[in-house]
């Protein structure tokens, strides 16, 4: 029986000291890859993509990279790859509440991140449309909706790395949500995340599991805080 969490949101101070604790067992990997830019039209530079592992029928190809960290909980596991470097084209629809600027400005550098979530228990999970889902926020500058979505790249962009927004084919005929990941299975998902707002980033990774695909009533799995640094 998995075991259900319930979840509520700390202040940016509470997080932060309960990083430093949760820093102490994650081994940061060094980044294998140079930062560089991309062209003015969102041409892909930087970083190695390559299939691995089994991808579930109803998801979209699952891509690596350089590995960044990963974390177990609940038969469940959540790997998050660097798959490399490319630059806005436009401005952020979000801006800085003190200066009124957009967040993320066109000509940005990005780093292009993958979230894989594997089954890596014994039995079937049976996950939620687009998991697994991460909130990924920077010590130089906690915004508390997360950075993973703010950052403006075109989906040809993500495409050319390797990367999806949504982790769920388009059509996948034979499959409706909750989706079966099977044991040995993965689904991922990814986003940009703008280097401009920091180096040093803390991502908390979560998924929903159905208890059965019958019911609609599961468990939100949280995952263990992980800290990298991204340059």
């Amino acid at each position: 029986m998995r075991t259900r969490r319930s979840w509520r949101a700390t202040s940016w101070e509470t997080t932060v000291a309960r990083n430093v604790v949760g820093c102490c067992l994650v081994l940061v990997a060094v980044l294998g890859s140079a930062a560089c830019s991309g062209s003015g039209d969102g041409v892909a530079t930087g970083g190695t993509a390559k299939a691995v592992g089994t991808t579930a029928p109803w998801a979209r190809d699952v891509q690596t990279g350089d590995l960044m960290w990963t974390v177990t909980q609940d038969g469940l596991t959540v790997t998050a790859y660097d798959m490399g470097r490319d630059t806005t084209t436009q401005d952020s629809y979000f801006s800085d509440d003190a200066t009124n600027e957009p967040l993320v400005k066109a000509g940005s550098p990005v780093a292009m991140v993958n979230i894989v979530l594997t089954n890596s228990g014994t039995t079937t999970a049976y996950v939620a449309t687009d998991t697994p889902s991460v909130r990924a926020l920077t010590t130089d500058h906690p915004y508390p909706q997360g950075l993973e979505k703010i950052t403006p790249v075109s989906d040809r962009q993500m495409s050319s790395h390797g990367v999806w927004y949504h982790s769920t084919r388009s059509p996948h005929p034979g499959y409706n949500p909750p989706y079966p990941l099977e044991p040995g299975q993965s689904c991922a998902m990814g986003f940009a995340l703008p280097l401009t707002l920091g180096d040093d980033w803390l991502f908390f990774p979560s998924a929903y599991v159905y208890d059965t695909p019958e019911t609609g009533i599961g468990d939100m799995v949280m995952f263990e805080e992980q800290a990298y640094t991204l340059t």
